[in-house]
């Protein structure tokens, strides 16, 4: 249960009710009373959970302002970071998991675009073998009509 809040702290209470967006006004009191936020309850989610409580505490950075203790910026992104480290911790093998299938698709990936340079090397290598064949067809063609010429000057 907590305890009510007093004097200057009441004062404070009230006119972050008077805010319009009530969800700043619930994350910065959530802020301001749970310096350890508990992310157990959470879990069930999985993965799916990790964007949305990353997003959650990169929005409440502007939250600073109206913490009790105006904490410095580093010690509010130490307080983020240790709670996704509580969360990822508590399910060490998703993590695994995810970590290694996202390497083997990027693993995937670089082989599908190798595969497509290879297919784009070998049909550029098609078009010159080709274009050497012409070459060396007309290089014989010239060749022979030299050897023609020059029997006919000859004769």
């Amino acid at each position: 249960m907590t305890a009510v809040p007093r004097g200057h702290d009441l004062r404070h209470y009230l006119m972050l009710n008077k805010s319009a967006n009530l969800h700043r006004t619930a994350q910065i009191k959530i802020l301001m009373h749970n310096l350890d936020l508990d992310i157990e309850p959470f879990c069930v989610y999985n993965l799916k959970f990790l964007p949305l409580l990353v997003h959650w505490f990169e929005s409440g950075t502007f939250c600073r302002n109206h913490l009790k203790s105006k904490e410095s910026l580093r010690t509010f992104r130490s307080r983020k970071l240790s709670v996704v480290y509580k969360f990822v911790r508590s399910m060490p093998m998703l993590v695994a998991d995810a970590h290694w299938n996202r390497m083997l698709g990027l693993v995937h990936l670089k082989k599908k675009m190798i595969c497509e340079k290879k297919d784009i090397i070998h049909g550029k290598k098609r078009k010159l073998d080709l274009e050497l064949q012409k070459l060396n067809a007309d290089a014989q063609r010239l060749g022979e009509d030299k050897m023609s010429l020059l029997k006919r000057v000859r004769h």
